[in-house]
């Protein structure tokens, strides 16, 4: 797994990591940096998608402070609803709590490039 922190230019001064794995299970959230208890994710997928695997990395990084989703790529809208699925167990399993103030939001965009779609993240 690679992390760069990358220049951000944009009005809010936040920090912006690219993170680079070949297959979604050598994404390790431990390895994350603590910049903040929440935190935005941005996928560009372009590999075959194993639910298992994303649903486990799924649960990971919700229970890390996942606080939206943006998914792009071959398979966006597959990942888009893995995490949306899992979301949704955790609530009912009462793994986690959400209310009004506590929600994961998500969004996949299949029809756009990829800079529309990091603009948008």
């Amino acid at each position: 797994m690679l992390i760069d922190e990358i220049n951000s230019k944009d009005n809010f001064g936040r920090k912006i990591f690219l993170i680079s794995v070949s297959k979604i299970k050598e994404f390790d959230v431990i390895k994350l940096p603590q910049i903040s208890r929440y935190f935005t994710l941005f996928i560009a997928n372009s590999k075959e998608v194993i639910i298992e695997e994303y649903s486990q990395k799924a649960k990971d990084l919700i229970k890390s402070g996942l606080v939206y989703l943006c998914t792009w790529g071959k398979e966006c809208e597959k990942i888009h609803d893995i995490f949306d699925e899992e979301n949704i167990r955790m609530e009912i399993d009462q793994e986690i709590e959400t209310d009004d103030d506590n929600v994961i939001m998500t969004s996949w965009h299949q029809n756009e490039s990829i800079k529309e779609t990091l603009f948008f993240s």
